[in-house]
């Protein structure tokens, strides 16, 4: 039995029941980091296709071009941190319309007082469940300031996510076969640039259900030293593994990068484990990949 339930398609639902009032923008970013930054990378991800320029600060750095006319969409939870409030302020001062995806704190109440927009997610919610929340109401925020890629290719993809959802947990295979292989090693998660967000919920999960320490990185960002060093046969090696989420790319040259690469490290002696996702759209192969990323940490607590 899994401690927690597998339900990020139930939660992007329950997120996008919210609605908003229909408004103009001259451009949007999403700004978040820790956890909360897994649901701005995924709007970059899903909203490729959008007329409207949507991008994430996920490092704490307000971009010069948020003025007065473009949106800025806050997420935090609980909204208490010094830097998350500096943020805030900044934002106020420019003259941006401000909404705010949080619990409660500070945040929310400087939201509320200013007469921002504030949208309030559960204090009791887990971070996890929080994520798919997050990603719904983002996805009906953009739809309501023009662009509704995102909400679109959602609706489209989340029985594609349940029907793989039930199938992994169905037939544990797949699910037993990965974990085995990461339980006590350090895990490297890598994805191509349209599936950042899925690397990065690998991350935050197997963080969270394990003492595994674990990091993510993007083809084709991932360069000659980092393949030198997977590479290499030193003392640490055996405690390494490395997880390739591979999605349609689209691009011809990205895809023979992807699998050259783990041509090489195979032929140096590297086992890669890597993972494709049949093709019913980025979107639902990006949810695809968090979901097995989900189920795999939640087998990897149950090893400890």
């Amino acid at each position: 039995m899994y401690r927690f339930d597998i339900n990020l398609p139930e939660q992007i639902i329950a997120g996008m029941s919210v609605s908003f009032p229909k408004a103009d923008s001259k451009g949007v970013c999403v700004l978040a980091s820790g956890i909360p930054s897994i649901a701005a990378q995924f709007a970059i991800d899903a909203s490729s296709k959008s007329k409207l320029c949507v991008t994430a600060a996920l490092d704490g750095i307000v971009p010069g071009w948020l003025v007065e006319g473009t949106d800025a969409v806050m997420i935090s939870s609980p909204g208490n941190a010094t830097r998350t409030m500096d943020t805030y302020r900044t934002l106020r001062n420019r003259g941006c319309r401000i909404h705010c995806i949080t619990s409660d704190g500070l945040l929310a109440d400087m939201c509320k007082n200013d007469g921002n927009q504030l949208i309030l997610i559960p204090s009791e919610t887990s971070p996890r469940d929080a994520t798919g929340i997050e990603i719904g109401i983002i996805s009906r925020l953009l739809e309501s300031i023009g662009s509704p890629c995102m909400r679109e290719s959602l609706e489209t993809a989340i029985p594609h996510v349940k029907q793989y959802r039930d199938s992994i947990l169905e037939n544990e295979s797949l699910v037993r076969k990965i974990s085995s292989r990461l339980c006590g090693k350090t895990v490297a998660i890598y994805s191509a640039i349209n599936a950042v967000a899925a690397a990065r919920r690998w991350k935050f999960s197997i963080g969270e259900c394990s003492s595994n320490p674990s990091f993510y990185g993007e083809i084709p960002d991932f360069d000659h030293n980092e393949i030198v060093g997977w590479a290499d046969p030193n003392v640490h090696a055996k405690d390494l593994e490395m997880v390739v989420l591979k999605t349609n790319t689209g691009i011809q040259l990205l895809e023979c990068t992807m699998d050259c690469m783990i041509e090489v490290l195979e032929e140096s002696g590297r086992e890669v484990t890597a993972v494709r996702f049949d093709d019913d759209g980025i979107v639902a192969a990006e949810l695809k990949a968090m979901v097995l990323g989900d189920a795999v940490s939640e087998k990897m607590r149950m090893a400890v």
